[in-house]
């Protein structure tokens, strides 16, 4: 697998990529730094727009409170945001919950799916979007952990099943620090679907993933359009691997 930086994918990435609530979560261990002085890295594949505006997204949100982090893309596009972080090369992956459950344990998310569907859609909405996560969180490894599912539902274009797929970030306990998971949980329980769709729309009418993202989290009082201490990093400003 080869990595890379997005700094020679600030319009290429919109270009390549034409081509193609709330429930508890667990928190940051002990062993992470209150805040970390080394870059936290968010692994994205090249091959989904949709990873590029989330990594992007959650780089300029760490960025913005303060929290160095660099986002890398993966040129290769074939390695799953668990496979990112078992590799080193990743900090923080972006995945969705149906998806990630199906990679993580097969058995289960065939379950939930059969269940559903004899139950003819009894358990619907909010209610089996967090039966698929406190299962996800179940199954996943003790040294990784998540962030609050999104209400933004994502990997339409890679999912198999019918599960939801709530967009949600993981990450490496012992790399990110609890100010760090604030800002990542914040970013992501505010992203909604529609907020996803324009923004993928906007980067694609401006040819600037970074842009459109900046926008977005301005709006949303986030930290978008850089600041002091906050500010955000462009393209040029990230750095390779």
């Amino acid at each position: 697998m080869r990595l890379t930086s997005s700094r020679t994918l600030g319009a290429l990435s919109v270009v390549g990529a034409l081509a193609l609530g709330g429930c508890a979560s667990a928190e940051p261990g002990p062993e992470a730094q209150e805040k970390p002085n080394q870059a936290l890295v968010v692994g994205v594949s090249v091959n989904s727009m949709e990873q590029m505006v989330l990594g992007e997204l959650l780089q300029q949100a760490l960025n913005a409170e303060g929290v160095p982090a660099t986002m890398q893309v993966d040129t290769n596009g074939g390695s799953s945001p668990l496979e990112l972080l078992r590799n080193g090369h990743a900090d923080i992956a972006v995945g969705c919950t149906g998806t990630l459950l199906e990679q993580m344990d097969a058995s289960a998310a065939k379950s939930l799916t059969a269940k559903q569907e004899q139950a003819e859609g009894a358990q619907e909405g909010q209610d089996f979007q967090d039966t698929v996560y406190k299962t996800l969180v179940a199954t996943m490894p003790g040294s990784y952990d998540m962030t609050d599912p999104s209400t933004a539902q994502g990997c339409m274009n890679t999912a198999q099943g019918k599960l939801p797929q709530n967009i949600v970030p993981v990450y490496r306990k012992e790399a990110v620090s609890r100010y760090a998971y604030e800002a990542l949980n914040t970013v992501n329980r505010t992203l909604t679907t529609k907020d996803l769709e324009e923004i993928m729309q906007e980067a694609k009418d401006n040819a600037s993933i970074s842009e459109a993202v900046s926008h977005f989290l301005a709006t949303h009082s986030l930290g978008g359009g850089g600041g002091a201490e906050g500010q955000i990093k462009t393209q040029d400003e990230k750095t390779d691997i």
